[in-house]
């Protein structure tokens, strides 16, 4: 009977245990090895007279034809774990035998439970990677984008802010944007041809975020001393009142890094996400009523394809490996909600577009005609299979008339569950040429280039 006594407070420890392992569903819940966020790509777009370079450092971009319209970036390491920051330059994180049954870091009187951060400090890094359990694996606190812009003002007389109008963080295939990102933005004017400084802009969080963190971790001393986050949700404005026929160079550097502190930073929100996030941010001019992006914007991102896209033969070598452009027809296929960036497989011309195919965004240089810069973007693409119509046919059953036109219904065809119709008439049937209808609240929408029509007649 000893013998049991003695297993009795054992066993209770134990349940506790459990318990706790359990219940840790809030803030700063991530100590194990699924919370992952990898290979986040950013997506810049400039308005006119704004030109971006892709050039991180310090020293400003000497080379004017680097500078283009768009850029896509992936950073090389992405694979976050949770962090804490009140001005996007100083980080920490909560120990891990320091997080409570309720997700909330926790230690005795005068035990801080928190620890500093530094990317650039190998015991720091090293002290990180024991804390998640990641020891053998690459996993960083934040990552971010760096780039310069050159903003050239042609307005007569008018002086012109610059400013970031869109950030918006996209998620193949869900409506869930996650709230714990938090992104600081630094920008910097090069008034030499060096900087010295990183002056923080703003630090954004999605809309319906619960909040910013209100610890501090400066100069890696302590984080458990109360400070208020610096610039949170202020206007992100990049340079203020450009002069008329002023050119103004800049560092921009993007910071992203999920916020430990917020109750949404949990095992189940972050358990099974991959490479499809990304974001998209968007550089213009604005004049003095401007409104710059103030939160940071959530959107899906899962673009539909046709699969009578070609891959064309017309290949563009990058480090050895060869890219071949999806065309329309004749004509190449943009990125999604981008200029001078177009879609490329490397998969060889004539391969049949499915759900298999490797998509790469790459960026055109237009000064020198040069692709660079592929960025994988297959997770953002989904190829739609297309609609047999090669023997269809049409009736006047269930005919519509809109402003005079009428649409014949294509017997037993629908697209995404929508009934099909055509202004080619039941005696001449559907042709190469004809055009395919949806029709919903009475408008018709074209949507011929998901539908596979006969061939074309041969000529006798």
């Amino acid at each position: 009977m000893k013998h049991s006594r003695k297993l009795i407070p054992a066993i209770a420890l134990l349940v506790l245990s459990v318990v706790l392992m359990t219940t840790a569903t809030f803030a700063w819940f991530s100590m194990n090895s699924r919370v992952t966020v990898t290979g986040m790509q950013m997506e810049t777009e400039a308005g006119d007279n704004v030109m971006i370079a892709a050039n991180a450092t310090k020293t400003k971009e000497a080379t004017l034809t680097n500078f283009r319209n768009a850029l896509v970036q992936t950073p090389s390491v992405a694979k976050l774990r949770p962090v804490s920051s009140v001005d996007g330059a100083s980080f920490f994180y909560a120990k891990g035998l320091q997080v409570n049954g309720g997700g909330a870091a926790s230690a005795p009187a005068g035990y801080d439970p928190y620890v500093a951060y530094d990317k650039s400090n190998v015991d720091s890094v090293t002290a990180f990677k024991k804390n998640y359990r990641r020891t053998s694996e690459d996993i960083v606190g934040y990552t971010e984008y760096a780039f310069q812009i050159m903003a050239v003002n042609a307005e007569g007389t008018v002086a012109k802010d610059l400013v970031i109008d869109s950030l918006a963080l996209t998620y193949s295939g869900s409506t869930n944007v996650q709230k714990a990102f938090r992104i600081a933005v630094f920008a910097d004017e090069f008034e030499s041809d060096t900087l010295t400084t990183e002056t923080l802009v703003t630090i954004l969080r999605p809309s319906g975020a619960e909040y910013f963190t209100t610890n501090s971790a400066v100069n890696g001393t302590t984080a458990t001393s109360k400070a208020v986050v610096q610039k949170g949700n202020q206007p992100a404005t990049l340079g203020k009142a450009v002069p008329a026929g002023a050119t103004k160079f800049y560092r921009v550097v993007v910071r992203v890094w999920l916020e430990g502190e917020d109750t949404t930073c949990t095992n189940s929100t972050f358990a099974n996400l991959d490479d499809t996030w990304s974001l998209d941010l968007s550089v213009s001019f604005k004049d003095s009523d401007h409104t710059p992006v103030t939160s940071l914007n959530g959107a899906v991102r899962n673009v539909e394809l046709p699969a009578n896209y070609v891959v064309g033969t017309a290949a563009q070598p990058i480090n050895t490996t060869l890219y071949y452009p999806i065309l329309n027809g004749d004509a190449p296929v943009a990125v999604d909600g981008m200029t001078n960036a177009y879609l490329y497989t490397t998969s060889p011309a004539g391969t049949a577009l499915s759900s298999v195919t490797d998509f790469y965004a790459l960026t055109l240089d237009t000064v020198n005609s040069v692709y660079q810069y592929p960025v994988n973007v297959t997770p953002q693409y989904t190829v739609i299979p297309s609609v047999d119509l090669t023997t269809a046919t049409l009736t006047e059953d269930g005919k519509v008339t809109i402003d005079t036109t009428d649409y014949y219904v294509i017997t037993g065809a629908t697209f995404k569950g929508q009934q099909l119709y055509s202004t080619a008439t039941p005696t001449d049937g559907l042709a190469s040429d004809s055009v395919v209808y949806t029709i919903a609240d009475d408008v018709a929408t074209d949507v011929t280039i998901w539908c596979k029509l006969p061939e074309p007649a041969v000529e006798p």
